[in-house]
């Protein structure tokens, strides 16, 4: 009998439904994979093994999900049943039926780390070859800075589930340096340098958008952006316990920038919610008792409110609009030197307080 080519080989084992290429990593490159129907064995090479399905089913993996990765899926030909694992299972079709299976659709990003492999998702970000990247749900331990200068696309699969944790004391954080990068729902856990005036994610480039993140317990201020950045939007951002006495969820620079702030929360951040940060638009502090001044030095703030701080909820302040404090029987001052206030009050002050002290330009008819 004569030698079966490997092409040939491959051929018939992709027939009997026994191995079937596809990308399983996200690397954009199909990965060499087999399905064992006797054990119901996925043996991926370099990826992973796992066990799904059983005898007579056959391979279908493909990306039904739609996030750059194939998923481990067979069809039952017996009773037309499609298990894909972790995302389905639907019965259509018969056993006379032959099973379509497409490409796998649109790419909908250059790569996707591998799940809670905190060195890939180093290495995917600090790549110069992707220009998006996925980060699926997971647990991503890091102890090094990461530095972005070339993926414009970073996406995690939700805000508490795709988490970034890095090693207390490591002085690590996420450094984006590549203009019109996009950064969405990730959750950062840790980070930030003290001795480098860093944030646990940190920016110096223009354009940057940080939508939907969170930042927990990081050990110096949460976000922070350089004096070399402009045009920086935080939308549906939250930081938790920035700790240090100087610490803020967001810190900016003294310097009349082009930033935007929506719907962002500061809670219980040690030293400061809002510091030198502008243009902000329903944005929320949540002192705790712990955080000093809700918002220090801040410019263009409206719609926004400070709850619960320490010393101040406005201080330096100005174009400040339809904002209010709250002091929960602590917060001994309201508004300190802030100029420029309309449709402004504050309430609950300890010890009966300062709704407005040393304030300039307030608008004695809409503030009370």
């Amino acid at each position: 009998m004569k030698q079966i080519s490997a092409a040939v080989a491959i051929l018939l084992l992709l027939l009997a439904g026994s191995a079937t290429p596809a990308d399983f990593d996200g690397d954009s490159r199909d990965d060499l994979a087999v399905f064992r129907p006797a054990t119901g064995l996925w043996a991926v090479r370099g990826v992973t093994r796992v066990y799904f399905g059983r005898g007579g089913d056959a391979a279908r993996p493909g990306d039904y999900d739609g996030d750059g990765l194939a998923d481990i899926a067979v069809f039952r030909a017996s009773n037309g049943l499609w298990a894909v694992r972790g995302l389905t299972r639907v019965y259509y079709g018969g056993s006379t039926d032959t099973p379509i299976q497409g490409g796998g659709g649109q790419l909908l990003f250059d790569y996707v780390v591998r799940p809670g492999d905190g060195d890939d998702l180093v290495r995917a970000l600090e790549s110069f070859t992707y220009r998006s990247v996925f980060i699926p749900a997971g647990r991503y331990e890091v102890d090094e800075v990461i530095n972005v200068g070339h993926v414009r696309q970073i996406t995690g699969e939700e805000q508490r589930g795709t988490e970034i944790v890095f090693a207390p004391g490591s002085q690590a954080y996420l450094c984006i340096q590549v203009s019109h990068c996009h950064v969405e729902k990730i959750r950062v856990e840790g980070g930030g340098s003290s001795g480098l005036n860093r944030g646990a994610v940190w920016t110096n480039a223009d354009y940057v958008t940080f939508r939907e993140c969170l930042s927990t317990l990081s050990e110096s201020d949460a976000f922070r952006y350089s004096d070399t950045a402009d045009y920086v939007s935080y939308i549906d951002c939250v930081a938790n316990q920035a700790q240090g006495a100087d610490s803020a969820g967001f810190k900016g620079v003294n310097d009349k920038k082009n930033f935007r702030f929506t719907n962002c929360v500061a809670r219980r951040c040690e030293g400061y919610g809002f510091y030198f940060c502008h243009n902000l638009s329903s944005c929320f502090v949540h002192g705790g008792g712990v955080t000093g001044s809700g918002y220090y030095y801040c410019r263009n703030v409206a719609a926004s409110s400070a709850v619960h701080c320490a010393t101040n909820g406005f201080v330096g302040c100005s174009r400040v609009s339809a904002c209010e404090v709250d002091g929960y029987s602590l917060t001994p001052t309201g508004f300190r030197q802030c100029s420029y206030l309309a449709a402004c009050s504050a309430d609950d002050l300890a010890g009966g307080g300062t709704e407005y002290y040393n304030c300039l330009w307030r608008d004695p008819d809409s503030c009370n």
